[in-house]
């Protein structure tokens, strides 16, 4: 490939997460402020990113999620950057060759990273309704449940 067109490439993926990162929510906010003895706030509240009872497993759980999401906003990213290397091609058979195998592994790797996704939540579920049910013996079961 020709030298300018990696730049062009490299330059449109840049610009493509930045933009990304903009539309998905990447700001900062003040810290909460406030007396804690009588609860009064004020300014805005920086909200605790990990939602949830604070176990090990609704950890796991967010980082599951965010894993999708980045990967899902990548996988795109990689698609749209195949297309245009399919328009840069221009019918040249070896460049062709190339893009084609490109494509069939980013497509691979998305429908890999939702399987796994999907096999997580899976998992999660499962695991929750055995633990939540009834007539078993384990201490304080509520810490042990997943929330999704």
């Amino acid at each position: 490939m020709p030298t300018s067109l990696v730049k062009k490439v490299k330059v449109f993926l840049m610009v493509g997460v930045m933009v990304c990162s903009v539309f998905f929510g990447v700001y900062t906010t003040h810290a909460q402020t406030g007396s804690v003895e009588t609860g009064q706030q004020s300014g805005q509240i920086f909200p605790n990113p990990a939602k949830g009872n604070g176990t090990i497993c609704t950890f796991l759980v967010m980082l599951l999620n965010l894993i999708t999401e980045i990967g899902a906003i990548i996988g795109v990213l990689a698609i749209i950057a195949c297309g245009f290397m399919f328009i840069v091609a221009q019918g040249n058979e070896d460049r062709l060759k190339k893009v084609k195998t490109a494509f069939l592994w980013t497509v691979l790797g998305v429908l890999l990273l939702l399987g796994a996704s999907v096999i997580g939540h899976i998992l999660i579920t499962t695991v929750n309704a055995v633990l939540t049910a009834g007539g078993n013996n384990l201490p304080n079961q509520s810490d042990l449940t997943c929330t999704q």
